[in-house]
């Protein structure tokens, strides 16, 4: 018993000091991200929503989706990919008797963003279809225009900005009474938190619906994926290909994900797109 507890006492250790070097936040805030997007079977718009968090440290800030990091916990161990198993056969159940309104375990965004302020940088990870991506971006080409526009969010005064960035104009709301420089996804650089983002056209949005202090490491994504390195570009394209050439719908990815390559060839137009889409241009 003796011999366990140090055992147990060592690896506790080994951990704190392994927790301690990784950065802190200090402050967390929820986001509602909303888009269109074109359904892959049938090329109609669906309005999607997710719940996203943004980590903000001192140098250091992590932006995911709560239900894509629910599903990466999950499938990081043995017991819980057993789990995500036995609801994915009560999927194939339910859909393959007739209920279309079933939904398999299955990501929401996969969009993870780590800034790196100290850096300059960003390390984007992502994914298309069964693979996994990895990428870096720069922090430096946000050119704001900041307005005279104001309005309250949440109770904090909030002002207008404007700024091309990666093939879409965002109209974005920050507030100077949190001087952070900080924001959803990849939007960051004014003088103080951004609580709102919006395409000029609607597209995307994000909107922030709670904040307040936090004090825990911001965590590397959970589990032991492999991510093909890539870059910004490379992997724009090759995620447009893949929704253009696809006509794929949750029960062909499922299938795919689980062996059976089964997925009709259907090109189709994508009446939405991307959150960047420069990867247009020559």
């Amino acid at each position: 018993m003796k011999r366990i507890f140090l055992v147990l006492m060592f690896i506790l250790m080994v951990l704190l000091c392994f927790a301690a070097k990784r950065p802190m936040s200090l402050m967390r805030a929820h986001y509602v991200y909303e888009w269109n997007s074109t359904k892959p079977d049938d090329g109609s718009t669906r309005h999607r929503k997710a719940d996203m968090i943004l980590q903000i440290g001192e140098n250091e800030s992590r932006f995911y989706s709560v239900k894509d990091q629910w599903l990466d916990s999950l499938t990081s161990t043995p017991e819980g990919r057993k789990q995500e198993q036995m609801m994915f056969d009560r999927f194939i159940e339910r859909y393959t008797s007739g209920d279309k309104s079933a939904r398999p375990p299955q990501y929401d965004v996969r969009i993870q963003v780590f800034k790196h302020h100290a850096k300059s940088k960003m390390d984007l990870f992502a994914g298309i279809s069964i693979d996994n991506y990895t990428y870096p971006v720069g922090m430096n080409d946000i050119q704001w225009e900041i307005g005279d526009s104001v309005r309250t969010i949440l109770g904090y005064e909030c002002q207008q900005a404007i700024a091309d960035y990666h093939g879409r104009r965002w109209i974005v709301w920050f507030t100077p009474d949190i001087p952070i420089a900080e924001g959803p996804w990849q939007l960051h650089g004014l003088p103080g938190l951004i609580f709102e983002a919006v395409t000029d056209d609607g597209d995307h949005s994000f909107s922030i619906n709670g904040i307040g202090e936090w004090s825990s490491p911001i965590e590397p994504i959970p589990g032991n994926k492999n991510y093909i390195k890539t870059d910004r570009m490379s992997y724009l394209r090759s995620l447009h290909k893949s929704c253009r050439g696809g006509g794929i719908n949750e029960f062909n990815l499922l299938q795919m994900q689980y062996g059976e390559k089964t997925l009709p060839e259907v090109k189709r137009v994508l009446k939405h797109d991307f959150l960047e889409t420069d990867y247009h241009e020559k």
